[in-house]
């Protein structure tokens, strides 16, 4: 059975947050009679569906409202207690980081390969013209643009030896 504290935390937020109990249980899909027995107690074990959507309607912890509801920590959907008391909008504000951390590092993962088929494309000259030179054949690249070519790849070593910049890392990881 869902506690007073349940009731009281719940008409908070909602009050807060200036709906009406018909306003909100319309809002998140359910009846107001649907809302009013499950804050009111008159449920004995109240559907962890319903508490998921009135969490997400007023933005607070279903963990929470979970544990308030008398499910403990059975149903607790992040064990770490770092995410404990963190919101739906939370965690979607979360995984947007996280995606955008993804893409960003596996574009820096693109870029890093891309340098390096370059810097293959370089060694694959410079060995091309060691062998037309060590076999006596004309010369397609003189001194200078050998040196030049050997500048150009030790450039791209250097970016490709760059770690990430764990700075774009969110920061909740």
């Amino acid at each position: 059975m869902a506690s007073s504290e349940l009731k009281i935390v719940i008409e908070n937020a909602r009050k807060a947050q200036g709906y009406s109990q018909r306003q909100l249980a319309k809002q998140i899909g359910l009846s107001q009679s649907t809302y009013n027995d499950t804050i009111n107690g008159k449920i004995k074990k109240v559907d962890v569906e319903i508490l998921r959507k009135i969490a997400e309607g007023l933005n607070l912890s279903l963990d929470y409202l979970l544990k308030l509801s008398g499910y403990g920590d059975v149903y607790s959907y992040m064990n770490a207690e770092k995410y404990s008391n963190k919101s739906t909008r939370d965690f979607v504000e979360m995984l947007d980081k996280y995606e955008k951390f993804q893409i960003d590092i596996l574009e820096w993962d693109y870029q890093k390969r891309e340098k390096a088929f370059e810097l293959q494309d370089y060694i694959k000259n410079i060995k091309t013209e060691i062998k037309i030179i060590s076999d006596g054949g004309v010369r397609r690249m003189n001194d200078e643009e050998l040196l030049k070519d050997l500048d150009e790849m030790y450039e791209k070593t250097k970016e490709i030896a760059k770690k990430y910049d764990y700075s774009k890392l969110p920061k909740d990881v």
